[in-house]
């Protein structure tokens, strides 16, 4: 699949305008090419924000994972699509980076998405979580639980935007995670500057928007083509 490929970009040695570049490019393609798909119900991006960290990009906000291009990332904030990302442990510790090595990390938060059978907007990254990962059968496989990013039968062109990302920190606050952050999780060489730490979260434009209504428009004349098909899922 296009995306999984451009979901394995970044790298290391990625600097920050080619970090964009691909940031850009896959927001283009979740919003008009892509949704998500489980139990035959479909889901349409409407608010991600992006995350990547390395030594020329050093968003520190980032959580670190071990993980490949294209996977279900769980965080105490939500849930992300992952970037290819490696890191080495600082003294063996998960989640604690040694900044002396060459590192690359990060994913894409999903924040809002569209119902596609209710026209319900899901706003937050928790709600999107429970929605698509609520439950599983214990004892039968079951792929169709399972939510999987599929390619549209026709690209859409929806409207959308890009602004800073949503922290809901007081100044106060911000300094308490940037000392945290700096002090506990990342250790060597990385230098990463108040002002940075900061302009990374309330300045740089690392959030794309949809418009709710140009989704709607756009999958109004999708089922003109391709009906919507309805399932009612029993969960008892």
């Amino acid at each position: 699949m296009e995306l999984k490929r451009k979901l394995a970009q970044l790298c290391s040695s990625s600097i920050p305008g080619d970090i964009q570049k691909v940031f850009t490019d896959i927001a283009e393609d979740l919003f008009n090419k892509y949704h998500i798909e489980k139990n035959g119900l479909e889901y349409y991006f409407v608010d991600i924000e992006f995350y990547f960290c390395n030594k020329n990009y050093p968003d520190i906000i980032t959580y670190p994972r071990e993980l490949g291009e294209g996977r279900w990332f769980f965080h105490q904030s939500g849930i992300d699509l992952t970037f290819q990302s490696s890191y080495t442990r600082q003294y063996g510790k998960e989640g604690v980076v040694d900044a002396t090595c060459d590192f690359a990390f990060g994913g894409i938060l999903i924040r809002k998405l569209l119902k596609r059978s209710t026209r319900q907007v899901l706003d937050g990254p928790h709600k999107c979580e429970w929605e698509l990962f609520d439950s599983f059968d214990a004892f039968t496989e079951a792929p169709r639980e399972i939510p999987t990013i599929v390619r549209n039968v026709k690209d859409l062109s929806v409207t959308y935007s890009s602004s800073s990302r949503s922290f809901p920190y007081s100044d106060k606050d911000m300094e308490r995670k940037y000392d945290a952050l700096t002090r506990n999780t990342f250790h060597g060489p990385l230098l990463v500057s108040y002002d940075d730490f900061y302009r990374f979260i309330n300045k740089d434009k690392l959030a794309y928007i949809a418009d709710k209504e140009s989704i709607l428009k756009c999958l109004k004349i999708l089922e003109r083509a391709i009906p919507l098909r309805v399932e009612v899922i029993d969960y008892d």
